[in-house]
């Protein structure tokens, strides 16, 4: 064997498995993990090229020697437990499914999409491909009542499946690449492993990160930087373990909302026996106030909720793109845990009370009193699955939980800081001495 990169040996092996030639790939492997024992890439590829059970289950088991939370590995094993499964590499794309690899095509490193340049980056040796330009998604609208009548065929293939979480029910996407122990949301470890759920509804476009770690680093600490009173011991935040990025889903609706209502309207009428001659007679007349909804928000996630949202709102939702899977390439994705069906009757609520208030605030400029609705009518909503960007820090500060988000797209920061109580005690005490002091200034020159 004349070739001695591990790159080299590693990409061949892996097409050769592709391409059905085990064997031949099963050679190319074995010399790609003698060069570099401890990568585990190489361990996971040559289990998907060996036939022989014992030898698959050795390579993972390697696996999980050099990396226990290799979370392909472990699913893998799992999977091994059933006598009739053979291990098949969760990386390689079936004809029938959008999961894929994101595997470099020169060395056969992996990719991870680069939020600053926009593209599929080897983390190997650095090659570049662009995703840009993609068609803008910001328009993709369905009809709410043909999918609710009949679901979406389309499936959401998520590649080897999901994580749970045991403490707070998070259920988020995971990458083949992906290594992670801890729950994104709460920062928990207690996380169990799921197979995929073929039936979710894919979603049809993407708000792209915009900026990497670093980045959302020195946007916390200037935010942090704006808060006297959090504890001078708070630097966890600044952390790159305690800051996870994640894309949220929401489903979005629009429409256009239409009401009938009655008010009371003022009337100037004769009246001789007033000296101004007219009286004001309020008299009940009907009106007519239509309302038109663009892209009403409803998260699907039972971890983020609307008030979180709104902390770190608005996204910028002109600037959708159509979904690829690139821009999930080593980046993790929630699961929506609230159905189109349920996600509609909150819209609904929202639509009416939208335009019920818009209504309302009408009458009150035309100087209306006495409010009466009548009818309301919703003209065929539509709806978009989408997935908006989120930085989330999670840390327990003396026993009590805290999130910070930040918006993936603008940058925008939200969320909860302890309070140092020392602080405010010191403050609050400065503040009464620096009066008291003022005060007996005040007193000494007011005697002389």
């Amino acid at each position: 064997m004349d070739i001695v990169d591990y790159g080299e040996l590693l990409a061949r092996g892996m097409r050769a498995v592709r391409a059905g030639k085990n064997e031949e790939g099963k050679k190319y492997l074995a010399f790609a993990v003698r060069a570099q024992p401890r990568q585990t890439q190489g361990w996971l590829w040559l289990a998907a090229a060996c036939e022989d059970p014992n030898q698959q289950k050795d390579c993972l088991i390697r696996v999980i020697n050099l990396d226990a939370n290799n979370l392909p590995a472990r699913i893998l094993l799992s999977r091994f437990e059933t006598p009739d499964d053979t291990v098949t590499p969760p990386f390689i794309a079936e004809a029938n499914t959008q999961a894929r690899a994101f595997i470099c095509p020169q060395c056969g490193g992996r990719q991870r999409f680069d939020p600053e340049e926009q593209s599929l980056t080897c983390l190997n040796c650095g090659t570049s491909e662009n995703l840009s330009p993609t068609r803008s998604a910001a328009d993709d609208e369905k009809r709410l009542s043909s999918a609710l009548l009949k679901p979406d065929a389309g499936h959401w293939a998520l590649v080897e499946g999901s994580i749970k979480c045991e403490n707070c029910g998070a259920i988020t996407t995971v990458s083949p690449s992906q290594q992670t122990a801890n729950c994104p949301f709460c920062d928990s470890p207690k996380i169990i492993t799921q197979s995929a759920t073929p039936d979710l509804t894919p979603p049809n476009a993407i708000a792209p990160f915009t900026f990497d770690l670093s980045e959302t680093r020195r946007r916390i600490k200037a935010w942090l930087g704006e808060h006297f009173f959090i504890p001078d011991d708070l630097n966890q935040l600044g952390r790159a373990k305690e800051l996870r990025a994640i894309y949220i889903p929401f489903w979005t609706f629009d429409g256009k909302v239409e009401l009938d209502y009655d008010a009371e309207v003022p009337h100037q009428v004769p009246d001789m026996t007033r000296k101004s001659g007219t009286r004001t007679e309020w008299k009940w007349e009907k009106f007519f106030f239509d309302h038109h909804v663009d892209d009403l928000l409803v998260p699907a996630s039972h971890t983020v909720k609307d008030m979180d949202v709104k902390k770190i709102a608005p996204f910028d939702l002109k600037a959708l793109k159509e979904y690829r899977p690139e821009f999930l390439a080593d980046w993790q994705a929630e699961v929506y845990q609230l159905s189109l069906a349920d996600a509609a009757v909150e819209a609904r609520k929202q639509f009416h009370d939208n335009a019920i208030n818009g209504a309302r605030r009408q009458a009150a400029i035309r100087g209306h009193r006495g409010f009466n609705l009548a009818q309301v009518k919703v003209y065929e909503p539509t709806y978009k699955h989408i997935l908006l960007p989120l930085w989330i820090g999670a840390y327990t500060y003396r026993g009590k939980l805290f999130r910070v988000f930040v918006n993936g797209q603008t940058g925008k920061i939200g969320g909860e800081t302890p309070t140092d109580w020392v602080k405010v005690a010191l403050v609050v005490v400065g503040a009464l001495v620096l009066l008291l002091i003022v005060i007996a200034l005040i007193a000494f020159f007011a005697r002389r």
